[in-house]
């Protein structure tokens, strides 16, 4: 009688363990929705500390400690180049820093010696009109895992059905939200240096996304030929452009509207203030449709 006491008072235990577990869970989003869309970016030009590496994302959490232990109040952020469904875990590029100074702030002098003094460096990233972006909440540690589970896929199903080229992906945490951006334009200048360079025979992250190459494969007249490949890389910047085509609708009153993709004007992308290097089918910009651009 003694041990099916005891065994009770076990599965009681474990039963209100895992109900707590599954409050905690439904607390930190669980049943969260997710809505994806395209229009203003969450983060405008920003100024930044970080540090790049290669590995697999799931070890970036002792950088983000690092930059929250640097600086507490600030928004920190990750970027993120690669597919880890078409790159090998030890291979995959990422990035972890904190924004020093955003839109027209000035960068705080001691803040950015305190980040260059543990090693990090010193980047701007450019401001874009357009972004495929969403959010999600965050409220506890929890929150990041089921971000991760429910953002990304609908960050590819949206890219994928409007054909979109957007690339690097962005997290920035405030304290109160994740924000998921992917920018439509200029992308060329999220890459931090050390990202501009591939191992032997990796295939730019950019060709995974809707280009006009009739192929993802890197020839091998890309490649160097006195590479060791245990230790020598090749530059990304030769990967592939992409194409977009743009229009803008005028309204009732003649005023430009916001623009359409599958016009009639085409452009041939680099990275300047008007490119995008994206490939839509009717994707209208619109700030109404983009719940993650909210504060």
């Amino acid at each position: 009688m003694e041990m099916l006491l005891i065994l009770i008072g076990i599965a009681a235990l474990l039963v209100c363990l895992l109900l707590t577990l599954l409050v905690l869970l439904v607390y930190s989003g669980l049943f969260e929705s997710v809505d994806v869309g395209a229009g203003h970016p969450p983060l405008g030009a920003a100024v930044i500390a970080y540090k790049f590496g290669r590995g697999p994302y799931k070890e970036v959490g002792p950088l983000f400690t690092e930059v929250c232990t640097i600086a507490p109040d600030n928004k920190c952020l990750g970027i993120y180049y690669d597919d880890p469904k078409k790159v090998e875990a030890n291979r995959l590029r990422r990035a972890v820093g904190c924004v020093l100074a955003e839109g027209d702030e000035k960068v705080d002098e001691n803040m950015r010696h305190k980040f260059e003094k543990e090693g990090f460096k010193i980047i701007s990233l450019p401001y874009v009109e357009n972004a495929v972006c969403t959010k999600f909440p965050y409220i506890s540690i929890f929150s990041i895992f089921i971000a991760v589970s429910k953002v990304y896929p609908k960050l590819g199903v949206y890219i994928e059905e409007h054909k979109l080229c957007a690339h690097p992906f962005l997290e920035i945490y405030d304290g109160k939200m994740i924000r998921f951006m992917a920018p439509l334009s200029k992308q060329q200048e999220f890459y931090v240096p050390e990202s501009l360079k591939r191992y032997p025979g990796e295939v730019p992250y950019e060709s995974y996304y809707y280009t006009d190459e009739p192929s993802l494969n890197v020839s091998q007249s890309d490649l160097s030929t006195t590479f060791d490949e245990s230790q020598s890389e090749t530059s990304l910047l030769d990967s592939p452009k992409c194409t977009v085509k743009c229009e803008k609708k005028e309204d009732e009153e003649g005023t430009a509207g916001s623009p359409t993709v599958g016009g009639s004007a085409e452009k041939e992308l680099n990275g300047s203030d008007e490119e995008s290097t994206s490939s839509f089918e009717e994707v209208k910009m619109d700030n109404s449709d983009v719940p993650a651009s909210q504060p």
